[in-house]
């Protein structure tokens, strides 16, 4: 949920943000979470983008439907940056322990996004270390022994947030012990144990939901409206087959 390209101003919002500060804080996490792994002997690494890599979909500064936002120049400049940090992140992982590369729609860059990392494919088509799933399929999710780990990028029904995994991967959910799914869209850190409509009247198997935070500012309009971010990061999750999770980095800005 990285917004590349978002456009903020001091004076604002109380920060500065623009595409050359988002590959800062991205590769600060990116070297952190390598920092992190040293020691430690990894079966794979899945890299899952979550959506809105870019925060805008067109030359007009406006998102998927059509909504204006502040960007940082031009989509062409905008695509060409974030395809080199995305390149040189997923090498960064690479070499640690092979990757999959998830793509997950937004809905900022419902076009956009889905063309760079088809892009980001292609650069890796001869590196059979990286792999990619770029299905447009909203909803993702793998089963790993008996963890079952579904992502979207967040912004459909709350309600609706762990009743897709269960419903979509009936037989996989069958066979889990552990599940969870991981969101963005909200840029703010909330866990839920969930139940149906999020009330405790009925426990609909004790799904963990996970909205992830990200690194990017506030922007004018979730400025004005009082809104603020807990914290600015990146996460990162450590699976052990038939223990679950073990750990959680976060990779604070």
């Amino acid at each position: 949920d990285l917004h590349s390209g978002f456009l903020a101003g001091r004076k604002e919002t109380g920060k500065d943000y623009d595409i050359n500060i988002t590959k800062d804080y991205f590769f600060k996490c990116m070297y952190d979470i390598a920092d992190r792994c040293k020691g430690k002997k990894l079966k794979k690494i899945v890299f899952a983008t979550l959506g809105d890599l870019l925060h805008v979909d067109n030359d007009k500064q406006e998102t998927t439907k059509g909504t204006f936002q502040q960007a940082d120049g031009r989509i062409g400049k905008i695509f060409e940056i974030t395809l080199d940090m995305l390149i040189d992140g997923i090498t960064i992982l690479g070499d640690i322990a092979p990757v999959e590369v998830v793509y997950l729609c937004g809905n900022h860059d419902g076009v956009t996004g889905y063309a760079l990392l088809k892009a980001v494919e292609k650069a890796f088509r001869f590196d059979d270390n990286i792999t990619f799933d770029t299905e447009p399929n909203p909803q993702k999710f793998r089963l790993w022994d008996d963890i079952l780990v579904g992502w979207t990028h967040g912004d459909m029904v709350k309600a609706n947030m762990p009743n897709w995994l269960q419903h979509r991967a009936r037989k996989e959910y069958g066979l889990s012990k552990y599940a969870e799914v991981h969101a963005g869209h909200f840029h703010s850190v909330k866990t839920i144990e969930a139940k149906r409509d999020f009330t405790q009247e009925e426990d609909i198997g004790g799904i963990v939901v996970r909205y992830l935070p990200t690194v990017c500012n506030s922007s004018y309009w979730e400025y004005q409206q009082g809104y603020t971010k807990s914290v600015q990061a990146m996460m990162a999750f450590v699976w052990k087959e038939g223990v679950g999770l073990r750990e959680m980095w976060q990779s604070n800005i």
